[in-house]
């Protein structure tokens, strides 16, 4: 009972990491510990959710302000990189079924002169398929990945696609060290759909 007092005061506390334990206990302390390991895990959802909604609302004001696809890209790209820790991103402009690099944040000089076509590699399949595609986990240290960045040794990368309908207007490539989160995921998905308007805009003035 002493245990589980101090971890509910964690939660209390704002914790949520907190694991209850007693899965398999059928007395009423069992019972106890999974009532209160069910408050923990919706808490945490409610505050996921709160923090998405905040940051995709300040998301939104920051683009009202880029009057340029570099401005756009920049702001973009930097947003990203700030909240979800990555060291590298990059943003690619399509133009005519081209992807150029338009802006980032920390992008290197061969990501400045990458160019790939819709559909090809893995930043224009993902373009092409008009979805967020991973490279994840790659354990073998002598393995280069070819990218925007060059050939690296990541363990992560994400290609994510600026898109209205049918029309892909541009990309995203996330580089990371370190596994990525179910909510970085979210993260990703949800500001590129709250970015994509403002950029359309952009694009047709």
């Amino acid at each position: 009972l002493v245990d589980l007092t101090q971890k509910v005061n964690r939660v209390l506390r704002g914790d949520n990491e907190v694991q209850f334990g007693y899965e398999n206990d059928q007395t009423e302390l069992g019972e106890l510990a999974r009532s209160m390991d069910d408050y923990r895990a919706k808490s945490a959802e409610v505050e996921i959710s709160r923090h998405l909604s905040e940051s995709m609302n300040n998301l939104s004001d920051l683009l009202q302000d880029a009057d340029t696809t570099k401005d756009f890209a920049n702001v973009l790209s930097e947003f990203l990189a700030k909240h979800l820790h990555a060291p590298a991103i990059a943003f690619f402009l399509n133009e005519q079924n081209k992807f150029s690099f338009a802006g980032g944040f920390c992008a290197d000089q061969a990501a400045q002169q990458f160019k790939v076509a819709l559909s090809e590699g893995f930043l224009g399949q993902a373009a092409h398929n008009r979805e967020i595609f991973y490279i994840e986990t790659v354990t073998d240290a002598n393995l280069k990945i070819s990218s925007a960045f060059g050939e690296v040794r990541l363990n992560q990368i994400a290609a994510a696609p600026l898109f209205l309908e049918e029309e892909v207007f541009a990309v995203l490539e996330i580089a990371y060290i370190g596994a990525l989160k179910q909510t970085q995921k979210d993260f990703i998905r949800t500001a590129t759909r709250v970015a994509t308007p403002r950029l359309s805009i952009i694009l047709r003035n």
